[in-house]
């Protein structure tokens, strides 16, 4: 049902454990050598020049929820990102790994690259609370048809098979 064919530079997904588990995936792949750091969401592999997006918005409007910020330079007792020094106490519950976002956190958002819709726990699954509004608010994300990566035809009956009400 769902193909991902060619790489995506972002992927909404339905489920939070499958937008984990790309993440830490993608985070592994780019970074093989570094140890993991334990964060609020999943262990991050930091590195200069990572994105990292923030899940909470803090006072000092450095970084906000759902915004992706740069790492300049990773220090023992924190990060200095784009928007200022951030100590790793704060750091560790502020940020997330950007390369998956949930559907719902998703909304009101434009992405430019690739993106791949994943609305299963894995390719060809439908998580059983799927919808088709939240097919239409992935697929509408993507700035451009021909940067949706992952979807083949759906079709409601297929749907409804897997998704008895």
């Amino acid at each position: 049902l769902f193909r991902c064919e060619g790489p995506c530079s972002k992927s909404i997904c339905l489920d939070n454990d499958r937008r984990r588990e790309i993440c830490v995936a993608e985070n592994t792949r780019l970074a093989p050598d570094v140890e993991p750091t334990a964060f609020a969401d999943t262990p991050i592999r930091v590195y200069v020049g990572m994105q990292l997006l923030g899940s909470r918005s803090d006072r000092g409007l450095r970084f906000l929820n759902a915004c992706e910020t740069t790492v300049q330079e990773v220090r023992d007792e924190g990060l200095l990102v784009d928007g200022g020094f951030v100590p790793w106490a704060e750091a560790k519950a502020a940020f997330r790994l950007p390369q998956a976002v949930t559907v719902h956190g998703a909304q009101s958002r434009t992405y430019a690259g690739a993106v791949r819709v994943c609305l299963g726990r894995a390719p060809g699954h439908v998580h059983r609370m799927f919808t088709p509004r939240h097919l239409n608010v992935a697929v509408s994300r993507c700035s451009a048809r021909h940067l949706l990566r992952g979807l083949a035809v759906v079709c409601p009956s297929c749907i409804h098979q897997q998704n008895p009400r």
